[in-house]
């Protein structure tokens, strides 16, 4: 796994995942935990902490609790510091329960106005 470092501390590579959605919309996660699955959604720019560079999403962000990427099933538990920092098309996001973190300014920028959680 290829490895990086931003804002002083290391970070693992960031993946695009398209979300199947009406909005077009891709998240970004690095793997936290690869024997088990594990997976962070993160901002896709771990240099700057940001979306420079990237489309940011807009919309409904409907979350997957897990996904297939590569043949390996992974399980999102995660939602990283400023992984959603500045996308202020956001105004709607459903988390799934499999996410049992949620750091700081997350969230961010965005204009939500509403938040699901939900079984998977």
């Amino acid at each position: 796994m290829a490895m990086g470092l931003g804002n002083g501390k290391a970070y693992a590579a960031v993946t695009e995942l398209p979300l199947d959605d009406n909005w077009g919309n891709s998240v970004y996660f690095t793997i936290t935990d690869a024997t088990n699955h594990y997976v962070e959604y993160v901002c896709p720019n771990q240099t700057n902490i940001s979306w420079d560079g990237y489309t940011k999403p807009t919309g409904i962000l409907d979350l997957p609790g897990t996904f297939d990427y590569g043949g390996v099933v992974y399980t999102a538990t995660s939602i990283g510091n400023a992984a959603f920092n500045g996308c202020s098309g956001v105004y709607a996001v459903t988390i799934p329960s499999t996410v049992t973190q949620i750091s700081s300014n997350a969230f961010n920028g965005t204009s939500l106005i509403q938040v699901n959680v939900y079984s998977n």
